[in-house]
């Protein structure tokens, strides 16, 4: 009996102790894969003003943000797109604008920077779609990402009728970014009645201009380039 009974535990022992390894076999296979997937990456670059490659003035620190943009499971934050979106990392900016990231990602998320705080005078006006085109960091590579910020210029308006003045004209300008005004007459005798108006250096501004002159509207545009921190005074004829 006791033979018996040797010989049936044995039997039972040995169809546990075969799926035991078959289990643990396919489990390190399960995780190898997952670890073969995470490439090793780097990224660095410089804050800079845009449209030169100088880093901002007064080496002002600012965070910049490793992001994730990944298929989100049950119960993760959707945002737009189906996508959602996490944090990998934040560094600080050193006194000269430097950052850099090393990390473990995967080839199929995608990663990107995006700066967490734009100090004075500086913006960046920059959606997710250009985020993801411009700042974007390709898993298992070495690359250099720089960023850039809006310096301020300042652009000056002087307006100058051309033709018969009559009560109620007015010439009105609108920037595209909540910056309008109107102004009644001529303005070139008239330097305090000449706007100023804060735009981005380095760049080709566009200006929208509507004339209403003796009940009849007119509209066309203008392009203003000033360097970054520098003020101009341009001539409006009308």
């Amino acid at each position: 009996m006791r033979l018996i009974v040797k010989f049936k535990i044995e039997k039972m022992k040995i169809p546990f102790f075969k799926l035991t390894i078959l289990v643990t076999l396919l489990l390190t296979i399960s995780c190898n894969k997952e670890n073969d997937d995470e490439l090793p990456t780097s990224v660095k670059g410089q804050v800079r003003i845009y449209g030169t490659e100088n880093p901002l003035h007064k080496g002002l620190p600012i965070d910049i943000t490793l992001m994730e943009q990944y298929t989100p499971h049950d119960g993760a934050p959707i945002g737009s797109g189906g996508s959602a979106y996490r944090e990998i990392a934040t560094v600080t900016t050193d006194s000269l604008g430097y950052f850099s990231f090393n990390f473990k990602g995967k080839s199929s998320p995608t990663f990107y920077l995006e700066p967490q705080s734009v100090p004075e005078p500086y913006r960046f006006s920059v959606d997710l779609a250009s985020l993801l085109d411009k700042y974007s960091v390709i898993p298992g590579q070495n690359q250099t990402k720089h960023i850039y910020m809006y310096a301020p210029g300042w652009l000056q308006l002087s307006f100058i009728n051309q033709g018969p003045v009559h009560v109620g004209d007015f010439i009105s300008y609108n920037l595209g970014s909540g910056t309008d005004g109107r102004v009644y007459g001529p303005t070139e005798n008239n330097p305090d009645a000449m706007p100023v108006l804060r735009i981005s250096g380095n760049v080709d501004q566009p200006v929208a201009f509507n004339l209403f002159r003796n009940g009849e509207w007119s509209s066309w545009k203008e392009y203003y380039f000033i360097p970054a921190f520098d003020t101009a005074l341009y001539e409006v004829n009308y």
